[in-house]
C-alpha cells in the first residue's frame, strides 16, 4: 500500500507552477511522504555504489549525484526515487534545452535514454532501476499528493474519483516515464463540484497527481 501524504491545503502555488511547466514543456511538481529509494551497497555485478560516482555504469545512486554520463556513470533505464521535497534531474543530450526535467516533490519516475549524454540529479532521494518485470502491491486508493506513480504496480488499473477539491488539484496522465513533451496527456480538470476523475487503465503508463483529495478506484 501506499504511504500517507502530507495535506493537500495551501498548494495552490504549486499547482499553478506544475499547469505553467506543463504549458512550456518543463518543470513539474508533486508530493509525497515516503521512505527513501536505495543507498549505498554494491551491485550484484560489483559495482561500487557511492552516491553517483563509482568504476562503472551503475543502476543505483544517490539523489546528490551532480551530472553522470550516460553509459559511464549510469545505466540508461527506468529509475524511481522516493521522498523528495526539493529534488532536481535533467536528462541532456546535447542540445540547446534539456531532454527533460522536472522538480519532483514527492515519488518521481525517469526514463533515461541511451541517447542521453548526461542525467544530472540534485537534492533528491536515492535513485534505483525498476526491474524490466516490476511488482507490488497495487493500492485501489491513494493520496491525492502521491507525486507519480505507475498503473498496475503502485495503483491497480482503473478509473478513479477524487471529491471536494479546489482549484489547487492537479492530474494527468503519462504514457512513460521519459517526461518528454509527447508522452504527456492533457492535465484533468476538476468539475464544478470539486470532482476529479482521471482515467488510468493502462497497465505500464503513469498518473502524476498533486494538491488533490484522496483519488479511490471506482
Amino acid at each position: 500500500m501506499l504511504p500517507n501524504t502530507p495535506g493537500r491545503h495551501g498548494r495552490a502555488a504549486l499547482a499553478a507552477l506544475a499547469a505553467a511547466a506543463f504549458a512550456a514543456g518543463g518543470l513539474t511538481a508533486c508530493e509525497e511522504s515516503a521512505p527513501s529509494a536505495a543507498g549505498s551497497g554494491t551491485q550484484e555485478d560489483g559495482t561500487e555504489q557511492d552516491g553517483g560516482r563509482g568504476t562503472g555504469p551503475r543502476t543505483e545512486f544517490g539523489g546528490d549525484a551532480g551530472q553522470l554520463e550516460v553509459g559511464t556513470d549510469v545505466r540508461p533505464g527506468l529509475y524511481v526515487s522516493t521522498g523528495n521535497r526539493y529534488c532536481f534531474w535533467r536528462r541532456d543530450n546535447g542540445g540547446d534545452v534539456p531532454v527533460a526535467s522536472d522538480a519532483p516533490v514527492g515519488t518521481s519516475y525517469v526514463r533515461i535514454d541511451e541517447s542521453d549524454i548526461t542525467f544530472t540529479t540534485e537534492g533528491c532521494g536515492d535513485w534505483r532501476a525498476v526491474p524490466e518485470h516490476p511488482e507490488g502491491e497495487p493500492a485501489t486508493s491513494f493520496s491525492g499528493d502521491a507525486g507519480v506513480l505507475m498503473v498496475g504496480v503502485d495503483i491497480a488499473p482503473g478509473v478513479y474519483v477524487s471529491a471536494d477539491n479546489g482549484g489547487d488539484c492537479f492530474f494527468q496522465t503519462m504514457t512513460d516515464a521519459s517526461h518528454e513533451w509527447t508522452t504527456l496527456d492533457e492535465p484533468g480538470v476538476v468539475s464544478d463540484d470539486g470532482t476529479g476523475r482521471i482515467d488510468a487503465t493502462r497497465e505500464g503508463t503513469f498518473l502524476r497527481t498533486m494538491g488533490c483529495a484522496e483519488w479511490v478506484l471506482q
